[in-house]
């Protein structure tokens, strides 16, 4: 009887050693913060960035889009793969910086697909009305309003989802109104609609935003993100000589996609590590921010260059590198042929940042140089390479630059997908290039003010 006790008594701890040790392995871990992965995809000439959090289950997906494919891979294997479904994904946040192809012709392929059942909230930036008249941005509209559980935001006008119904409904009716398409070339045709659907859309137009917060599905003691700013192109309208302060009601709109892109930051663990995202933005869209921000807001520790890494209309001019002032600058840009991005210039001014990482192994990044721009000097930051795919018969032809740099400027197109693993205690960069992988581990904070 003693012995069989003493039997009892083990069998008794052992079980309850096992469902203790057993809710150690199954609980604590699943409580423990397992950190935040960010990915700049290389999407070829466009832009993709995701945002996942392992911890609670929710991703973000900044821009989804690409006019020229990956030269190793279709844009349907990169979306499969890096979008492939997860079991545990409670929620999805998507933000459209504007309605440019290269920015948005991939979501209506991810929302029907792997995200199919998923609560959805995205935000729309730029024009409205260019979502509306583009078969893009149209096709994304329809996909959006057949979906249940569904937050959308309009920057540019106060519209519910049925108001962006409505809209696509009269859009619909004039396109086949056969009376004006009798009478109108096919460009005129377009521009008569656009014209149609801004009478209705003007009493709507909303102004030039700053800071508005992104709800991270109840989580903003870990990550913030924030809309740093959206709508630059609008502007009140003004009397002469009066104060921008006191307009009156209204607004000028200029529909300059780029200029109105959506400008985003996002930080993670109280400012630990924080990423700008600016979609297509010119140097208005910066000019702006710079002039209606405080500094805090500003600064970052990665950022995705704006427009690609074009010069034109000031994109990436020295004000805005000097506002910011990020470690790691990324460069999402495909195949050169036709685009030219990242401009030499824009490298220049990032790379001159005092903060700028310079702790690399070597690696490589190719850039664009205008023929006509003065000689690449030994003052400019690293060891140039002319090489040989430069067309000759085109006005304002290039010169392509293959540099070896050991700074933080990265391109998906030479390095491939770009990571960022942040945990409170270690941010880690990885490119996925096999012949650049680069793994840099950072034990303190890395942002200071």
């Amino acid at each position: 009887m003693k012995k069989q006790s003493i039997h009892l008594v083990v069998a008794f701890l052992f079980s309850h050693w096992f469902v203790f040790a057993a809710d150690d392995s199954c609980f604590k871990n699943s409580d423990a913060d397992t950190g935040f992965k960010v990915s700049v995809l290389n999407v070829g000439q466009g832009n993709c960035t995701q945002i996942f959090d392992h911890t609670k289950g929710t991703m973000m997906i900044v821009d989804a889009g690409s006019s020229k494919s990956p030269e190793n891979g279709k844009k349907d294997d990169i979306i499969s793969t890096n979008f492939s479904a997860k079991s545990g994904l409670l929620a999805l946040t998507c933000i459209v910086s504007h309605p440019d192809k290269d920015h948005l012709n991939w979501f209506v392929n991810l929302l029907e697909g792997s995200f199919k059942q998923n609560p959805l909230t995205i935000y729309l930036g730029g024009n409205i009305e260019k979502y509306l008249t583009s078969d893009d941005g149209c096709k994304l509209l329809k996909s959006l309003l057949s979906r249940d559980h569904l937050t959308v935001f309009s920057l540019s006008h106060n519209l519910t989802k049925e108001a962006i119904q409505s809209l696509l409904t009269e859009k619909e009716t004039y396109e086949n109104n056969e009376d004006s398409k009798k009478h109108l070339g096919y460009e005129d045709h377009q521009f008569f609609i656009a014209a149609q659907l801004r009478k209705t859309l003007v009493p709507k137009i909303r102004p030039f935003l700053l800071n508005v917060s992104v709800p991270m599905h109840g989580d903003c003691a870990r990550v913030k993100a924030t809309i740093l700013g959206a709508n630059a192109g609008h502007c009140p309208k003004l009397k002469p000589n009066q104060d921008w302060n006191t307009a009156e009601e209204g607004e000028i709109v200029n529909p300059d996609e780029n200029m109105n892109s959506i400008v985003l930051r996002v930080s993670f663990y109280d400012n630990f590590f924080s990423i700008i995202m600016t979609g297509d933005a010119t140097g208005v869209t910066t000019d702006r921010l710079i002039k209606h921000s405080t500094p805090e807001t500003l600064f970052c520790d990665a950022m995705i260059a704006c427009h690609h890494g074009a010069i034109t209309h000031e994109s990436n001019n020295a004000p805005w590198v000097a506002a910011t002032q990020p470690k790691y600058v990324i460069f999402s840009a495909g195949g050169h042929a036709g685009y030219h991005h990242p401009q030499l210039d824009a490298l220049w001014n990032y790379a001159k940042s005092t903060r700028i990482a310079t702790d690399h192994p070597q690696h490589h990044i190719q850039s664009a140089k205008r023929l006509e721009d003065k000689k690449l000097g030994d003052d400019y930051l690293i060891i140039g390479t002319l090489l040989d795919s430069s067309p000759t018969s085109v006005p304002n032809k290039q010169s392509w630059i293959e540099f070896q740099t050991t700074k933080g400027l990265f391109s998906t197109h030479s390095s491939g997908m770009i990571t960022f693993n942040i945990t409170d205690t270690t941010t880690e960069l990885d490119t996925q290039n096999p012949h650049q992988k680069i793994t840099v581990s950072k034990k303190q904070p890395i942002t200071t003010y």
